[in-house]
């Protein structure tokens, strides 16, 4: 069961003079209360994203 109230994913791509790019992922997430565990699967997948 999903416990959470909210979940954002941001991803901020930055080029370089190199020709590489840089990329800055940042996730913020609301419990629906306090002993809801964290959600670790779907962060995993964000890591996937990576």
């Amino acid at each position: 069961m999903v416990q959470i109230a909210k979940m954002q994913v941001e991803a901020e791509i930055k080029a370089s003079a190199e020709k590489f790019y840089e990329v800055n992922w940042s996730t913020e997430y609301e419990k629906l209360n306090e002993d809801s565990p964290p959600p670790n699967k779907y962060l995993d997948f964000v890591l996937i994203l990576k």
